[in-house]
């Protein structure tokens, strides 16, 4: 059996960025065009107070993902995640569930 290893890494939580700092990650690189994605990784940081920078690979995610990004509302921009088709369904037949309720006075 192998032996552990001495010195672990420590535990890293993933950073999550909102929606609204992956716009503000495109609109960084639209103001500068020939920064790459390091350089855009650093301003990210301190221009969006982040605890630690995002890596490299998800700055060049964000940046693929502009377009979609630029077609999404004001109040999705907060999310972290979009809430899944089925999800938004099953509300609304809560909802609709809830007022046929009160209409029946049950």
């Amino acid at each position: 059996m192998p032996a552990a290893p001495k010195n672990p890494k420590p535990f890293r939580k993933r950073l999550r960025l909102t929606k609204q700092q992956d716009l503000e990650i495109c609109e960084l690189q639209t103001k500068i065009l020939d920064a790459s994605n390091v350089t855009l990784t650093e301003l990210a940081c301190t221009k969006l107070s982040l605890a630690r920078a995002p890596s490299p690979q998800v700055t060049g995610r964000v940046l693929k993902s502009s377009m979609t990004l630029r077609a999404l509302s004001a109040d999705c921009l907060a999310l972290k995640k979009a809430r899944p088709k089925f999800q938004l369904q099953l509300d609304q037949s809560v909802v609709e569930f809830v007022i046929m309720c009160e209409e029946l006075y049950v």
